[in-house]
């Protein structure tokens, strides 16, 4: 236990012999920041299935992108990736890059949970909201 702390608090530099691969993470929060800014700028009003589907656009996309849980992930994690290049520095702690790594896991279990357990519902909702809107007189202009 006194080996694993002393590791998650110290900087890389005073580790021997480390090594950490920048490009899987790097790819990474490319990935999220690229899909976070095209369905802010495009997606939710090109793609069809997104623009008219409540269930994916409101429940779905717009908590994920547009309340900001990938790209805010994304964006604090160059914070961590960036201080393993510092020598001492206080970001350049291990421990930095396993919270952010343990908070994408939360993001990850919560969006799991969702679509077990309440996106069904929701799903189902939006189809008798729509078999209703069928049957309803439209807007008077």
């Amino acid at each position: 236990m006194g080996n694993l702390i002393q590791q998650l608090f110290t900087a890389r530099a005073d580790l021997a012999n480390t090594s950490f691969n920048f490009t899987p993470w790097l790819i990474i929060i490319g990935v999220a920041i690229f899909i976070s800014w095209y369905y802010w700028v495009e997606g939710r009003r090109k793609i069809p299935w997104i623009k008219n589907h409540t269930v994916w656009k409101q429940y779905v996309f717009d908590r994920m992108f547009n309340a900001p849980q990938v790209p805010v992930w994304a964006a604090v994690g160059l914070v961590p990736l960036g201080g393993q290049f510092l020598d001492t520095s206080f970001f350049s702690w291990r421990i930095w890059l396993v919270v952010w790594v343990l908070w994408g896991v939360g993001i990850a279990l919560f969006w799991l949970v969702y679509f077990v357990r309440d996106f069904p519902r929701h799903a189902v909702e939006f189809e008798r909201f729509k078999e209703r809107a069928k049957y309803l007189p439209g807007r008077q202009r």
